[in-house]
């Protein structure tokens, strides 16, 4: 590598640690999404309730949900309470009917949402006012609400520092409902509703519940309105949450850190840049060397034809003769010697040619050997014992 790819390997190293130490030491924005999270910090999550539930149900089991109503509320019922806080709360049917018959059986479901879907209004006999709305845009107005019943209420109400919303209920079944709260207005936004041997409650301002009101604003009245349930074991539902969504990621608990989140994408931009360099190293063409062809038959070839068409039999049997001496000592380890008889026999053993061959073979050798001139048929039988005699040595 040269000095100049160095450089330039070590400035985009340098970017990348400075670009991570300021993404991970700099200020995070407040999240202003209503989220109700059990887990979230934000403003408008509910982490802060879930460490208070333990004080509001003093010595009772407090749980968590992540099931639909339906897969949760199985037939054996014990007297529990489940707290919903979420935007708006829509049931399936198949999970209205499981909570119709927990509630049925003595138990108590507190809902505080923004809005509630029609079947559950229709089937509780209330409708609700649902107003729309962006909580970044909450300014810092103050907002004020009451308990109806004089001895929880404060005579200037609960007063929150920090606006919420304006939902009220606007329709409901006197003869089982019972308004327990109001808004400034007068209207009412947390009623009680019998169903049978159980209650339910439901809320219009899940706000009250969250972070930024139980820290900076006032707990009082969340605790006060949870106070209306019984002292019994607690579920706090996760399941109908805004924003829900099921993460199959085999990274997610990776994701969910932020520290390890941080080393995970520096692990990924690390193999992508070495991906980027890598690459241009090893993806360069790769010249094709063409190996050398061998000429040597060619040649031998073209020089034959050149001898024999220049009528040059004798010079051309005699380099045929020392091609032949010189192919049988190579590969035998033999010295021909015409004059004794049992080199024809040993070469015949290795070579597994007849005797009679060889030795007519070398006979003409040595005819070749000793004349001056050769006729052309001559030379021509002579080709034939040699080739004869490579095509059957072994």
């Amino acid at each position: 590598m040269t000095g100049k790819g160095k450089y330039f390997i070590i400035v985009i190293v340098v970017l990348l640690t400075a670009y991570i130490l300021v993404l991970h030491y700099s200020p995070k924005p407040l999240n202003w999404e209503f989220n109700c999270d059990s887990d979230n910090k934000s403003p408008y999550g509910c982490l802060v309730l879930n460490q208070m539930l333990p004080q509001i149900f003093p010595g009772k089991q407090i749980d968590k949900n992540h099931l639909s109503f339906y897969q949760l509320l199985g037939s054996d019922t014990v007297h529990n309470n489940i707290i919903v806080v979420t935007n708006v709360f829509e049931p399936a049917v198949t999970d209205l009917e499981a909570m119709l018959g927990y509630v049925s059986e003595g138990n108590n479901i507190f809902i505080s949402a923004l809005g509630f879907s029609e079947a559950f209004g229709d089937t509780l006999g209330f409708s609700v006012k649902t107003i729309l709305f962006d909580t970044a845009a909450f300014g810092s107005g103050k907002t004020r609400l009451h308990f109806t019943e004089e001895h929880v209420d404060t005579d200037s109400g609960y007063v929150f520092n920090r606006n919420l919303t304006n939902g009220y209920f606007t329709r409901i079944d006197t003869t089982n409902t019972r308004i327990l709260g109001t808004d400034q207005s007068g209207r009412p936004d947390f009623i009680s509703v019998d169903f049978n041997r159980g209650r339910f409650f439901l809320h219009c301002h899940p706000l009250v519940f969250t972070n930024y009101h139980l820290l900076n604003s006032n707990y009082e009245y969340a605790c006060t309105a949870l106070s209306y349930l019984p002292v019994e074991n607690t579920i706090w539902d996760q399941y109908y949450k805004p924003f829900k969504y099921v993460d199959l990621s085999p990274v997610r608990y990776i994701l969910s850190q932020p520290s390890l989140k941080m080393g995970y994408y520096l692990i990924m931009i690390a193999i992508l840049v070495y991906l980027l360099i890598g690459s241009k190293r090893k993806q360069r063409t790769i010249p094709v060397i063409v190996p050398p062809k061998n000429e040597s038959l060619l040649f031998i070839y073209t020089m034959g034809r050149l001898y024999f068409n220049r009528q040059n039999h004798t010079d051309l049997a005699r380099k045929i003769v020392t091609y032949l001496k010189d192919f049988i000592r190579r590969r035998y380890m033999i010295q021909i010697n015409e004059e004794d008889g049992r080199t024809y026999t040993l070469l015949a053993s290795k070579s597994l040619v007849p005797g009679e061959q060889i030795e007519k073979m070398f006979t003409m050798a040595k005819t070749v050997l000793s004349t001056d001139h050769i006729s052309k048929e001559s030379l021509l039988e002579f080709y034939k014992l040699t080739e004869d005699f490579y095509n059957r040595c072994s």
